[in-house]
């Protein structure tokens, strides 16, 4: 089962596609927006919901999305809650959508580390934004990246030193 979080970032219209099939579809506060702009309902809302107004939020309500809403004063990222909500599904695999870009380069960051997190250990986790797509290895592990020729692959040890990595092709 492949799992969707869509975040308040930046969407490219490519990634609508990945919302096929999948289930369930979770909007990270203002995320929902972008899947209202693609005509998608989400089927959970999560977040403090300070982004959105009241009526967006009661209208999804009554049109049958989950809306989870949390205490403003938090820990986590409306993103890291979607992503601890999402697991909950015990998903194949998390996509997440709207991460990167938007006018919250904390919230960016916020998500591109979420990635090293080690409660993802083991979870086929990606971040995407077109043709771009963030992964993490937590080791000791493999991760196997396929790409067409000539794509770039970038390799970045977070939180410490990378060793035994070996690439091929």
């Amino acid at each position: 089962m492949r799992c969707v979080v869509v975040a308040a970032g930046d969407v490219d219209p490519r990634d609508r596609a990945l919302l096929e099939g999948a289930s369930p579809v979770i909007a990270a506060d203002a995320g929902a927006l972008a899947l209202l702009a693609w005509g998608i309902r989400p089927d959970h809302l999560i977040g403090d919901l300070d982004s959105l107004d009241g009526e967006t939020v009661e209208r999804l309500r009554q049109q049958g999305t989950a809306v989870h809403q949390r205490a403003r004063e938090k820990d986590e990222s409306d993103t890291e809650l979607a992503v601890e909500l999402a697991l909950s599904f015990a998903p194949t695999r998390l996509v997440i959508l709207g991460a990167l870009g938007g006018s919250r380069i904390d919230h960016e960051l916020a998500s591109v580390l979420l990635l090293a997190d080690p409660r993802l250990r083991g979870h086929d986790v990606r971040i995407v934004r077109g043709a771009a797509t963030l992964r993490a290895l937590h080791a000791p592990g493999t991760l196997t990246l396929e790409a067409p020729p000539g794509s770039t692959v970038t390799l970045l040890p977070v939180g410490g030193d990378a060793s035994g990595v070996t690439t091929r092709g």
